[in-house]
């Protein structure tokens, strides 16, 4: 009727975890994350939103990399997670966009993770050419998302860029 998926309907085409309410919540003493999350998939959205209920994290959704960046350069975000293969802007583009703003600005690099469902290591390779520090295969689970965002929480909470450690292909 509204137009949204149910987790019900999404089950078949993506990894869905049960999501209870024993499930232990992340640190409470977190401030959380302002995450931009650019993805043409509105199963991919939903799943985000899904998994993240309960914490403090922050997300505005964009629908393409046009809309990406469009969000980007109005509010400062600590994590972009971008798609890579998208309709008028592909992740690719918008991230190397993103990277000649942050430089021209003199700002530090924002962590972006890479979305998606090629897991080569030339796809890999690839995505880290563009300028994410980070990669996040298609389709996850709600811990490799929480493992994730930790990561980049302690890495914004020790002052650092990126994630670069991690991004060895």
């Amino acid at each position: 009727p509204d137009g949204k998926l149910t987790p019900e309907e999404i089950a078949p085409t993506l990894v869905f975890e049960q999501v209870t309410d024993e499930e232990p919540l992340e640190d409470v003493s977190s401030p959380g994350l302002d995450i931009l999350l650019v993805d043409d998939s509105p199963n991919t959205r939903m799943l985000f939103s899904l998994y993240l209920k309960g914490t403090k994290h922050r997300i505005t959704e964009a629908h393409n990399g046009r809309e990406g960046l469009d969000a980007f350069g109005g509010k400062n975000f600590d994590v972009v997670f971008m798609d890579l293969e998208m309709p008028l802007m592909d992740g690719y583009q918008a991230t190397r966009i993103i990277r000649a703003m942050e430089a021209d600005a003199g700002k530090k690099p924002t962590p972006i993770v890479a979305v998606t469902g090629y897991t080569l290591p030339e796809a890999r390779h690839e995505c880290f050419y563009a300028g994410c520090s980070e990669f996040l295969a298609k389709p996850f689970s709600k811990n490799a998302l929480l493992s994730t965002l930790e990561a980049i929480e302690q890495s914004v909470r020790k002052g650092a860029c990126c994630l670069c450690a991690t991004n060895s292909a």
